[in-house]
Formats: structure tokens, C-alpha cells, sequence
């Protein structure tokens, strides 16, 4: 009897040791992790997207508030040339709770304004001071020419505009807002409604009705943008993508035979070209389109003037 009870003892004993070793051995373990999120460690943090690049009051403003929500050993900001960092040293808690701050502020919202001229010159009417400022002869003037105008430039190409009536498209002025990135279309010219046929409802057994399916044909110059902000928002790098198009002749056609109802047939030729070029801050470049349709002499050019503004630098 004795024998046995020893036994048990024994055993019960065994299993208490083991029990408060497996207990020792996780107590260690949550202690070290206790003690790991709370010793100070190193993190870095890309917050480009969150404050520019440039702007001393917004990263002051960033510090503020992460120094109101968690408990930070140090702080300090790094710049680049394509980013801004934030260095911070605090125990691993604190950076846990500091990432749901940086994500709060979400990506800055850069905007850019594109101020538009074009104007339209039969190439023996291009004023000398409109050559000089592009740096082409009068012969070298094509599509695809381009030049960025410095302030004396862009006076003499003004000037030019205005002394030659800009031709038989008057000069015209835009302005086109647009998020980083995101493409825009900016049209100059005229519109034209015509009937590309007719839909046919039945409002009773003896009675049907024609509706008219209506489209809009645009003619003129239609530029499509995209302005995407340099890193250090000091530039701009403009992908445009002009369509000049000419209406040629719109015929009237009547619709299954009837005397009051008719349909449109039109032709017309257009022009396509692309092109890329990064423009700094407040700048203007100057780029030659191709022919204008207004003008039916066969050498004509379109001018096209760009000056982007960055908001929310």
C-alpha cells in the first residue's frame, strides 16, 4: 500500500515540475516579448506621399502629431532627392500604433493647372519674332517643333499673336485643371449635332414613331493631357496628344425613302500626333501642331502654348 502511494506521489510530483517548467519556459517567453516591445527600436517611414517633398511647415506639423499620439524616443526627417523619410525611435508598441496615424493622412492630393494659348499663322504670315523664339527658319517650321520661351520669349511670341490676329482662328485661352496623373481632354473648336439614324418605337398597332439617334462630331483642335509631377515638384512632364480634325462635306440622306426624315453622312480628316515634354513650374513651352482647318492654305500651323502651375505643393 505504501508502495503505491509513493508511486502517486511520485508521479503527481513529476507533473507538477513539468507543469511549472512549461510555465516557467512561457513566462520567459512573454517576458522577453514584453520586454522587446518595449525596448526602443529604429524604424524608417517613406512619407513622401504624405507631405511633399517640399514644405518645412507640413513635416513640422507631421511631427507635432506624432509626437501628441505615441511616446517617441527621437525624430528626425531625411531628404533625398525623390523622397522624404522619417526616422523615429520608440518601442514597438509605439510603432504600432504609429502606422495607423501615417495611413490616416492618406497620399497628398496634387493638383496641376495648365494654362492653354493656341493660336493659328499661314507660314508666309509667321512673324520673325515668333521664328526666333522657336530658334527654327521659316522653312524648318513643322509639326513637332518645340521650345521652351523664357520670359523675353514668351513677350515676343505674345506680341506676335496679337499684332497678326492669329491668323483665321483667333487666339484663344484655357485653363484646364487636373489631378497628378490623371489624363484630361481640353477641346477648342466647333461642334456639330448630326442624326446617325433613327430608332424605331411602336406606340400602337397602326402607330410607330422615329426617334432620332443623335451624335456630336467635334472639329477644331482636341488636345488630351497628362501632367505628372516630378518627385521634388519642381517640374512638370506633359504627355499631349493633339487630334486637329476638319470637317470636309456632310451629305443628306433621306431615311428609307421618306421626304421628312434624313439621315447625315459625314466625312471629314483628322490629325494625330504625340509628344512629351517636361516643363519647369510656372514655365512655358511652346510646341507647332499641325495644319489648322480653318485655313486653306496648304502650309498653316497650329501654335500651341503650355504653362503648367502645381497646387498643393
Amino acid at each position: 500500500m505504501r508502495k503505491i502511494q509513493f508511486s502517486r506521489i511520485l508521479v503527481v510530483s513529476v507533473v507538477a515540475v513539468a507543469a511549472l517548467a512549461v510555465l516557467f519556459t512561457a513566462g520567459k517567453q512573454y517576458l522577453d516579448f514584453l520586454l522587446g516591445r518595449l525596448e526602443p527600436q529604429y524604424h524608417e517611414y517613406d512619407i513622401s506621399s504624405v507631405v511633399g517633398i517640399r514644405g518645412r511647415q507640413k513635416h513640422e506639423q507631421l511631427e507635432r502629431q506624432i509626437r501628441d499620439t505615441v511616446e517617441v524616443d527621437s525624430l528626425s526627417f531625411a531628404f533625398n532627392e525623390d523622397k522624404v523619410t522619417v526616422i523615429i525611435k520608440a518601442a514597438q508598441r509605439e510603432h504600432e500604433r504609429l502606422r495607423p496615424l501615417l495611413d490616416s493622412f492618406g497620399p497628398q492630393k496634387t493638383a496641376v493647372q495648365i494654362q492653354v494659348q493656341m493660336a493659328s499663322f499661314a507660314r508666309d504670315e509667321i512673324p520673325e519674332s515668333l521664328l526666333e523664339s522657336l530658334q527654327v527658319s521659316r522653312k524648318q517650321v513643322k509639326p513637332g517643333v518645340s521650345a521652351m520661351l523664357d520670359d523675353a520669349g514668351l513677350q515676343k511670341v505674345m506680341t506676335a499673336i496679337a499684332d497678326s490676329g492669329s491668323g483665321a482662328m483667333p487666339s484663344r485661352k484655357l485653363s484646364a485643371m487636373m489631378l497628378d496623373g490623371i489624363p484630361c481632354t481640353v477641346f477648342c473648336g466647333e461642334t456639330l449635332p448630326w442624326i446617325k439614324g433613327y430608332k424605331k418605337n411602336r406606340l400602337t398597332s397602326s402607330a410607330t414613331e422615329y426617334e432620332p439617334e443623335v451624335e456630336i462630331a467635334n472639329f477644331g483642335t482636341e488636345l488630351g493631357l497628362t501632367a505628372k509631377v516630378s518627385p521634388d515638384r519642381k517640374s512638370v512632364k506633359v504627355q499631349l496628344e493633339p487630334r486637329l480634325s476638319e470637317l470636309l462635306d456632310m451629305e443628306t440622306i433621306p431615311f428609307n425613302d421618306s421626304p421628312e426624315l434624313v439621315t447625315h453622312k459625314i466625312t471629314s480628316k483628322f490629325v494625330r500626333v504625340s509628344t512629351t515634354a517636361v516643363i519647369p513650374d510656372r514655365s512655358t513651352h511652346a510646341f507647332v501642331l499641325g495644319k489648322d482647318p480653318s485655313i486653306e492654305e496648304a502650309h498653316s500651323i497650329v501654335l500651341l502654348l503650355l504653362t503648367p502651375t502645381i497646387i498643393n505643393r
